[in-house]
């Protein structure tokens, strides 16, 4: 779908050809006639839309930035105006152009790209398969060794002693039981399990419509 960015519209069409598609108003004065223009644009704009770091912006940043960044003369560029508003710049993979100028990656760019990979790698993480067991709290809550009090009802789980040490405490993760998930938070240890078990609260179990009285259960989980 099309990103609106400071007046730019970008979407990403023809999967075959790898083209990029970039809209802004048509300007007939609009500095766009040199090839390598193209390219340049290109990096502006992708790292323009790169910080709203929505996967809609982000799905062809991963296509299209490295394209750019490593095969600098793998581009064309043309201008062609549709009515009197709209024009588009294509930029298709695979054509020769002449040499560009060296570019200077500024520190922008360069936090972008740390991000688009930070996204990346938590895209590729695996869940784990693990199992649960449920434990009680007192009657009336309790505070867990991460300083914060919790009921029964909530939805807390407690983590093996050797993870908990590494500071996980009040992270989010989500569990997953016979296809139902649901988001819970670390709050405590639980002495008896080695990990990849946890213990989830009653709360938990209902959230997720667990049995409780059958012993460990399977689950999925992601990582902490």
């Amino acid at each position: 779908m099309p990103i609106k960015k400071d007046d730019v519209y970008v979407s990403v069409r023809g999967w075959d050809d790898e083209s990029l598609y970039l809209s802004p108003t048509c300007t007939p004065a609009y500095p766009f006639i040199a090839r390598f223009a193209c390219r340049e644009y290109l990096l502006e704009v992708l790292s323009a839309i790169l910080e709203v770091r929505s996967p809609f912006t982000l799905a062809p940043a991963i296509i299209f930035l490295p394209i750019i960044l490593l095969q600098p003369t793998a581009f064309h560029g043309a201008n062609t105006c549709s009515g009197s508003t709209r024009r588009t710049c294509e930029c298709t993979q695979g054509q020769p152009g002449p040499p560009l100028p060296q570019r200077r990656v500024n520190a922008a760019l360069l936090q972008t790209l740390i991000s688009l990979m930070a996204f990346v790698a938590c895209a590729i993480t695996q869940n784990v398969d693990g199992t649960a067991i449920n434990y009680s709290i007192l009657p009336n809550g309790e505070t867990g060794l991460c300083g914060v009090f919790y009921e029964n009802a909530d939805l807390v789980i407690a983590i093996p002693r050797i993870d908990f040490q590494q500071g996980h405490c009040g992270e989010t993760i989500a569990v997953e039981y016979d296809n139902i998930v649901q988001t819970v938070k670390i709050l405590d240890i639980c002495e008896s399990c080695v990990s990849p078990e946890i213990a989830m609260t009653t709360g938990v179990y209902s959230a997720l419509g667990a049995p409780t009285n059958q012993g460990p259960i399977n689950i999925i989980y992601t990582p902490y």
